[in-house]
């Protein structure tokens, strides 16, 4: 009875370091996998603070460039302003040119209403 109960011990202890052979194992994969699991998570949060330093240095870009932008449009604003103040000064200044002249010519008052006429049509 002693020689079965030893042999089943044996037999059980056979089986329990087996069992022990393969949990080390497997803890040893696991050890390895949760090695290359933080691995690409460190990796991963350098390539986010890359992308967010870029999208840090695209967003002063952005608005430098709409601040440029602003200028110019208030500056082409100004430009078309005075553009159209010079075009309106030549226009008055043609009218009378052309009211003068129209005056010199005229030889009696019945002619001179055409010149009145074409000086209001102008300005």
């Amino acid at each position: 009875m002693f020689g079965f109960l030893r042999l089943a011990l044996i037999r059980d202890g056979f089986f329990l370091f087996g069992e022990f052979i393969r949990f080390a194992i497997n803890q040893e994969d696991c050890r390895k996998k949760w090695l290359a699991a933080v691995q690409e998570t460190q990796r991963l949060q350098r390539e986010l603070e890359k992308a967010n330093q870029n999208i840090t240095v695209l967003d002063a870009k952005l608005n430098h460039a709409r601040r440029l932008l602003d200028k110019e449009k208030k500056k082409r604003l100004e430009a078309e302003s005075n553009s159209t103040a010079l075009v309106r000064k030549f226009n008055i200044f043609v009218c009378f040119s052309i009211h003068t002249q129209l005056r010199y010519m005229c030889k009696n008052i019945d002619q001179c209403w055409f010149s009145e006429m074409l000086f209001y049509v102008w300005s």
